[in-house]
Formats: C-alpha cells, sequence, structure tokens
C-alpha cells in the first residue's frame, strides 16, 4: 500500500496530460465494475468495439464526472484491464463521450465533442501502436463546419461523434456529428482518418426555425442504416418524427429503396421520408439500430405518453414496418429536483444485440430501480420472453451497450451499463449557463458489465468476496467519502479496484488544482476540507514518516496552495497527540484484549469492539515479532465470527473494522 500512496503523491503533483494508469489484472466475475466513475449518452458510437488480432480485447470509452475522456481495454485472454486518460476536463457532461473505431494496421483511433459550446472543434485521438492505448499521438482538432458553404448559419458547433466506415471500401470512413445550425453533419476520409473533408449537412429538418434532430448510424454488410428523430421530444406533437434511410454505395435510399441523395447532393430533407410511425399520437426518441440477416433494419425507440417511457421494437419486413411493444419500462431515471423532473425523457434504455436482432437488452424499473434485463422475441408466439442480468440493485443500472465486433468475426458481444448514484442533470455549474447546479449535483456513475468473453473467474474466496461487496458499497458514496481510507481497505487480488480508485483520486486533485488555478469560487469544493481528506484523514493510512514526507513534498509542489500546507501541518499535530495517547491505551489494554480472544469470549456487541482494539494495538501499539503468532489466531477467530454470524448480511461498520485488522496484520508481518 505504500507504493500504491507513493503512486498517488507523484500523480497529483507532476499534473496531468495523458495520464498513463499502470496495467492491472483484474479477475472477471459477473457483473463486475469496469470504472468507478464513467458515463456515456447513446448518440455517439461505437463505445465499445472488440478487436481481435494478436489479442482478444474489447475497447470501452467514456466521459467522467471531471469531464475527462477515458479509454480503457479489457483482454479476454488473460483477464487484464488497462485504463487511459486520453484527454483531461474537456467538459462535465454525459454527451461527450468518445467514439472509437481501429484502422487496418489495429491502431485505434477515437472521437468526441464538446456539447454546444460555441465554434469548439471535434477532437480526434490515435493510438500510436497497433492494439494498445498506452501511447498515444497529439490531439487533433477538426474543423469541420463549412462556414463558407453555410454562412448564414446561426450555429456551428459540433456536438455527439459517430464514426463508420464504408462496407465496400473499408479505407473510407464517415464522421458524423451534430453541426451546422443543429443539423446532423457527415464528413468524409479516404484515408481512414488521416484526412477528413469539410462536412456537409446530411439532413435538415430546418426551415424559419432551427430543430435538434438525434441520429443513431450502423454499419451493416452493404449498407450504412440511419435512424433519426427529427426534433427533441419536448417540443410539439406531429415535429418529432422517426425517420430511416440508408447509404449504399454512394448513394441514400429510403426504406422503399427508392433514391434520395447521393453523397455529392444537397442535404436530405424531410420530404424525401416516410415517418416510421404517427407523430400526431405521441413524442418519440430513437434509441437503437441494427441489421437482421436479410440486411433489414431493426429499430428500438421510446414512446412518451405524460410520464409513461413505452418501450418499441420494430423491423422492416421489405413492404412495411412492424411494430412491437415491450413494455412501459418506468418513466425517466433521473433524480427529481424538488417538484421538477429536469430530463423527463431520459429513459433507461433498449437496444438490440448486433449478433441476434430479436434479442434485446432494456433497463425497466423494478421494485423502485431500474435493472437490466435481456428480452427475447419469438415470432411464431407473437411474444416475449425476460431474463435478468441484474436484480435488486441499490441504484439505477440503465444505458446498456453492447459491443461491435470491428472484425466482423460475429463473436459475441460484451454488455456494459452504468449503475446509476447521483444524476440529476447531465452538466454542473462548470458549463456555461449552468450555475444553478452545484458541483455536488453532477452524476455519479459507475460502470459495470458481465463481459460474456472474459476466461478469468474470481476465487470465491469469502475474504474477497467481503473485501468486494465493502469496496463497492462505500464507492457509492464517494461525493462524500474518504478515497483513501478506501484504498487503504482495497484487496491486492482485486487490481481493478486499485486502479480505479487511484485514477478517481488523481482526477479528483487534477480537477481541484484547475478550479485552484482558474481562480474559480465554487463554494462546493471545500479546499480545506478536501485537503484534509486526501493528505491525511486519520492514522489508519500513513506512518508517521510517510506523513512528514507528505507534507514536504506538498509545501514544494507547485501545482498546489499553501492552503493546503496550512492545513496539513495543523492535521499532523493532532495525529501526533493522537498516537500518543493510542500507544498508551493499547499496550495497557493488550493482554485484556489476548485474554477475550483465547477464552472464545466473543459476542456480536463486543465484536466491532474487539477488533479494533486489535487493530490498534497492532497499529499503535507495542505489538513485536512475538505476538505474531496470537494474533494470527485472533485473527483467524475473528474471520470465523464474521462468516458464521454476519455473512448473510452485509455489516459494511464491522467488515470495514475486520478489513483494516487484516491489512494491519499483513503489513505489520509482511505477509501478503
Amino acid at each position: 500500500m505504500r507504493y500504491l500512496h507513493f503512486l498517488l503523491l507523484i500523480a497529483s503533483i507532476n499534473g496531468f496530460a495523458q495520464d498513463s494508469i499502470e496495467h492491472s489484472f483484474t479477475p472477471h466475475s459477473e457483473n463486475q465494475i469496469v470504472s468507478y466513475n464513467g458515463i456515456w449518452s447513446w448518440f455517439s458510437d461505437p463505445r465499445a468495439v472488440y478487436y481481435e488480432g494478436e489479442y482478444q480485447r474489447t475497447y470501452l470509452g467514456w466521459v467522467d464526472n471531471y469531464g475527462n475522456i477515458m479509454v480503457s481495454l479489457l483482454d479476454h485472454e488473460t483477464g487484464e484491464q488497462q485504463v487511459f486518460k486520453v484527454y483531461d476536463g474537456i467538459e462535465i457532461d454525459d454527451h461527450n463521450n468518445p467514439a472509437l473505431i481501429f484502422d487496418s494496421k489495429g491502431r485505434l483511433s477515437i472521437y468526441f465533442t464538446t456539447h454546444l459550446i460555441n465554434d469548439d472543434p471535434l477532437y480526434k485521438i490515435s493510438a500510436t501502436n497497433p492494439e494498445d492505448i498506452s501511447s498515444w499521438n497529439p490531439v487533433e482538432r477538426l474543423n469541420l463546419n463549412n462556414e463558407d458553404q453555410y454562412n448564414k448559419a446561426r450555429i456551428l458547433n459540433h456536438t455527439y461523434a459517430n464514426v463508420v466506415k464504408d462496407p465496400y471500401n473499408s479505407q473510407t470512413w464517415y464522421l458524423l456529428y451534430r453541426g451546422v445550425d443543429m443539423q446532423p453533419c457527415m464528413s468524409i476520409s479516404k484515408d481512414e482518418g488521416v484526412n477528413w473533408s469539410k462536412s456537409h449537412i446530411l439532413y435538415n429538418g430546418n426551415d424559419d426555425e432551427i430543430y435538434t434532430p438525434y441520429l443513431k448510424v450502423y454499419k451493416g454488410k452493404t449498407k450504412i442504416h440511419f435512424f433519426l428523430t427529427s426534433d427533441h421530444p419536448t417540443r410539439a406533437l406531429g415535429s418529432n418524427q422517426l425517420y430511416y434511410f440508408y447509404l449504399k454505395e454512394g448513394i441514400f435510399y429510403s426504406h422503399h429503396h427508392k433514391k434520395i441523395a447521393s453523397l455529392e447532393s444537397s442535404a436530405i430533407v424531410p420530404e424525401s421520408l416516410t415517418p416510421i410511425r404517427d407523430s400526431q399520437q405521441s413524442r418519440a426518441w430513437c434509441w437503437d439500430i441494427k441489421e437482421n440477416e436479410k440486411e433489414q433494419p431493426v429499430i428500438t425507440y421510446v414512446e412518451f405518453e405524460e410520464h409513461e417511457h413505452n418501450y418499441k421494437y420494430a423491423y422492416f419486413d421489405g413492404q412495411k414496418w412492424i411494430h412491437k411493444t415491450l413494455t412501459e419500462s418506468g418513466g425517466a431515471f433521473p433524480e427529481w429536483v424538488g417538484n421538477k423532473q429536469l430530463e423527463p425523457h431520459y429513459s433507461g434504455g433498449l437496444i438490440i444485440n448486433p449478433t441476434n436482432t430479436r434479442e434485446l437488452f432494456a433497463s425497466v424499473q423494478r421494485a423502485g430501480n431500474f435493472e437490466i434485463e435481456k428480452w427475447n422475441f419469438d415470432p411464431k408466439k407473437d411474444d416475449w420472453t425476460q431474463l435478468p442480468i441484474t436484480s435488486g440493485s441499490s441504484n439505477n443500472a440503465v444505458r446498456p451497450v453492447l459491443s461491435i465486433d470491428s472484425n466482423n468475426l460475429n463473436k459475441a458481444s460484451s454488455l456494459f451499463w452504468l449503475e446509476v448514484m447521483n444524476y440529476k442533470y447531465y452538466s454542473s455549474q462548470t458549463k456555461p449557463g449552468f450555475s444553478e447546479f452545484s458541483l455536488s449535483d453532477r452524476y455519479a456513475t459507475l460502470i459495470r458489465s458481465n463481459n460474456a468473453h472474459s476466461k478469468y473467474i474470481l476465487p470465491s474466496k469469502s475474504e474477497n468476496l467481503i473485501r468486494s461487496h465493502f469496496i463497492d458499497h462505500h464507492i457509492k458514496q464517494r461525493i462524500n467519502s474518504d478515497f483513501l481510507y478506501l484504498l487503504a481497505l482495497s484487496n491486492p487480488t482485486l487490481k481493478i479496484r486499485e486502479v480505479a480508485l487511484r485514477l478517481e483520486i488523481s482526477n479528483f486533485l487534477n480537477f481541484k488544482k484547475k478550479i485552484l488555478l482558474s481562480s474559480q469560487e465554487i463554494e462546493e469544493i471545500e479546499i480545506n476540507d478536501f485537503a484534509k481528506k486526501l493528505y491525511l484523514f486519520n492514522p489508519n493510512i500513513f506512518e508517521r514518516d510517510q506523513i512528514e514526507n507528505l507534507i514536504n513534498q506538498i509545501s514544494e509542489a507547485e501545482s498546489l496552495t499553501s492552503i493546503d500546507y496550512l492545513v496539513v501541518n495543523e492535521m499532523m499535530e493532532q495525529q501526533l497527540d493522537l498516537d500518543g495517547n493510542l500507544i498508551k491505551a493499547t499496550n495497557l489494554h493488550s493482554e485484556n484484549l489476548f485474554a477475550q480472544f483465547e477464552r472464545l469470549d466473543l459476542t456480536l456487541a463486543n465484536f466491532q469492539s474487539s477488533i479494533l482494539d486489535s487493530y490498534s494495538f497492532l497499529k499503535y501499539g507495542a505489538a513485536q515479532e512475538d505476538d505474531q503468532e496470537r494474533l494470527k489466531l485472533v485473527l483467524d477467530q475473528c474471520w470465523k465470527f464474521y462468516n458464521e454470524h454476519f455473512s448473510q448480511q452485509y455489516h459494511p461498520d464491522v467488515c470495514g473494522a475486520l478489513l483494516l485488522f487484516d491489512a494491519a496484520y499483513k503489513d505489520k508481518f509482511k505477509k501478503t
């Protein structure tokens, strides 16, 4: 753990541009945590890509609640996970997750944007080596909006990145985003993303008024499929249409295979398309599109009636659209703010399995929280069957996504989703115009996966599972938690937690540094409290010499202000007094403590205090090598007592005390 703390300190002092997080080997377990801090929208894709070359790996991108753009890989043979921050603090907004694509040499490129910020560009970063995310080329800023052609445009943003290859020529890529006057725009590269053309408007639904279409795109065997909602569902009935068209060999066609445009022609207009549904009855929002075995489009969408979110599935049979209803999903998942739902159309979501388009993954409210479920459609029975992926969750599980197969090997997809601890709105006060939302109101979400490819199995040792549950339980309170306390409890066999938590702390420190340097006054930051939590907390974390070294390095660090030094120095003096009192108390109590355990005099009432007494004797008392055997007996009895009396119901305080004692024993006697 000392080495881990040293890494944390170096990370917090040296600054952050593109931060490589050291490799970790994480065992696979059902519904494992991929990241303790990550989120995405459903309008930038691909979010997850499976690539098979020298390795068999799935790559995943997200934005965290510090605005960092993150990429991770999961190796399906070794269980290894790597995490890398590719862009530091672009914006705290869930619209900004990256889209991932591989070139013919196996090098990953990612594309991402800000959300409605002036004339910000679209960003691109490419890995320098095949099947590797540890080294990246400099960031490219792509100003794709054609200001000469659209010189009367009122808006020139870049929002929502989608990148897709041409089915007939893998050297040709299409980059789609929301650009000129909020319309879907398309840029073309003939050299695998090295150079990009100025974009043109793909679909133009504007007249005197600006509308906001939402686009989904998918590459099939011979077609690129497009599915869009013509405007946001908050708009009036009738303006909220669902449309479909496809691109094949440079020509755009309607679902009836009627030519409507070409790559060289002007934008597609609503009059050239036939609506998929009657928009006069209810509003709707597109969610997913894939291609079935007949190369026909299959879609999912949500229809809204008052507060109801009705999940819909449809496919084109060659003549007409066949619509099926799954269920009313439970409404919007964001928390209410007072008596208002700020995002009343944010559904849990439903997506289509690209390898079996009759199989869906949906987020549906069950017993108060949204759960991920697998839904299968039987056309002969015209009915659905459901299988829970999550159940009994303490938090909402939403926005599922399946990896796509970059190699077209028809490999099974890995499923990922968000576990929501806090979500009121998609942004925070760090975004211009959103001052009513405090930093603590920003989204807080984990990323989980069932990682179907993994061959690495978690040992079923009860101690490992208890540690896992304890950390998972407390990280969900991370807005008010002490991250170092969690790190002190992390299990060496659960490396993903050490990596993920270290990354979380690094991002937290970096965000604080940027706030300080920009002189922004954000009361919720509470610099003094952060310094206490992140640098000292209590004697459970650092030895005295570590604290002294820490204070020296903090006072010398350019990236931190003198306020940190003053706070830590004050806490240091308090801790020295505390240490002295603990040493006296624990030495006097030690013989009584051993006698109690040797008599097996443990009860439910005294169990936690007995553990903490044992821990204090180890950490601050005069425990010697001669005490090892007796302390080992105490530790074994504690684990046995815990498993017998507490394992059926989770008790975080008792569990935390036992983990501290266990960690202190191993540190004292150099056991791993």
